[in-house]
């Protein structure tokens, strides 16, 4: 009995996003991993539910307003007529387990109405997936437990009907209490607000004779959020400097970046027996980009620095690989993106870098009109 994710970074967005009543809301982010359900003949009720990370306040320790969604994938589409309007209260999704097939058990609310004023024909009891030797499927898949995480906006930027992190922390303590709720809050929002974009999973399996509780003990971060999220980069460019360095870099990353991060080298080593291995030993012989005296900016999704000169690389007496990746300086995370980068001996005077100006732009001369 146990649920294991393979996700621990995905993209939390908000539930307009997700709308089962709009046409084509297909995100992704979908979580995946598997659950372990207890041996049991006969009918079980499981409870899935957002739940703290482990180093949160204690405070909150048993609470967290992120929500579950349950998407349903039919063939090739997606059956959004099948699910609920996503609100304050699906911080928790309800199913029951009858033989190998696992059933949601829908909660509508008053959102639940078609453009026309029609209530919507969202099924209370359906079938979403089948167990497999007592193993629930997290996926993106048609056939697997499709669950994503959607983010409630903050009371300041809501409308009246919308899901907030008030609303759900109400639902979640059981009080109207706004001056109780408020304590809460406050540890979701402004500088606390990397509580709300981590969490975990918390699954409850209950029949009439036992009770359990299991909870991941991966952390799902939102890969969106500069502070704590993926540094997702795509490219880098140019991934070659002389020796002597000074070569203005650029590296492009998917997301926005947090001011508080640094470009660096790692030195890594490759053979038949241990395969491609990091090795800090040997990068004291590496000059890192902070100890240049260029300043390295950072710019919404954009990173520029000047390699700094390298005088003691030729001291490294092995075969090596220099990568360039990016440091988190707050928490200490290396992005798991590397980018193979080169140093060249610099040659006087048939340097491509240095004498030959190779990064300069030439501006363009425009066509002179010829008049007859």
């Amino acid at each position: 009995m146990s649920i294991e994710l393979q996700t621990t970074q995905t993209l939390m967005r908000y539930i307009s996003e997700w709308d089962p009543r709009e046409a084509a809301h297909t995100k992704g982010g979908y979580l995946e991993g598997q659950i372990k359900v207890p041996d049991f003949n006969g009918k079980m009720t499981m409870v899935i539910q957002t739940y703290p990370a482990a180093d949160a306040d204690p405070l909150i320790a048993n609470v967290h307003p992120i929500l579950l969604h349950v998407v349903r994938i039919g063939r090739g589409k997606r059956e959004q007529e099948l699910e609920p309007v996503p609100t304050y209260f699906h911080w928790k999704q309800v199913f029951e387990i009858k033989e190998e097939n696992v059933s949601i058990m829908n909660r509508l609310s008053e959102l639940d109405m078609e453009r026309d004023g029609q209530t919507r024909n969202v099924p209370l009891k359906d079938v979403v997936t089948r167990m497999d030797a007592n193993t629930i499927t997290l996926g993106r898949k048609r056939g697997q437990l499709n669950l994503i995480l959607l983010q409630p906006k903050q009371k300041s930027r809501a409308q009246e009907a919308e899901a907030t992190v008030t609303k759900v922390l109400m639902d979640r303590l059981k009080t109207n209490d706004e001056e109780l709720v408020a304590k809460y809050e406050r540890l979701y929002k402004g500088k606390n607000s990397k509580n709300l974009k981590r969490l975990r999973l918390k699954v409850d399996f209950y029949t009439d004779t036992f009770q359990y509780s299991v909870i991941s003990p991966q952390t799902i971060v939102d890969s969106g959020n500069k502070d704590i999220g993926a540094m997702d980069f795509v490219d880098a460019h140019p991934r070659k400097s002389c020796s002597l360095g000074n070569r203005l870099v650029i590296i492009v990353s998917e997301y926005n970046l947090s001011k508080d991060i640094t470009p660096i080298f790692q030195i890594f080593t490759n053979n038949d027996i241990e395969g491609e291995k990091q090795r800090p030993d040997l990068e004291q012989f590496i000059v890192q980009p902070d100890e240049n005296s260029s300043k390295i900016e950072i710019r919404n999704t954009q990173i520029t620095f000047r390699t700094p000169r390298q005088p003691m690389l030729d001291r490294i007496r092995e075969e090596y690989i220099l990568k360039l990746a990016v440091r988190r300086n707050g928490d200490g995370y290396i992005s798991s993106k590397k980018f193979n980068f080169e140093y060249e001996t610099h040659l006087s005077g048939n340097c491509l870098e240095c004498d030959w100006d190779i990064d300069i732009l030439k501006p363009k001369i425009p066509r002179q009109n010829t008049v007859e």
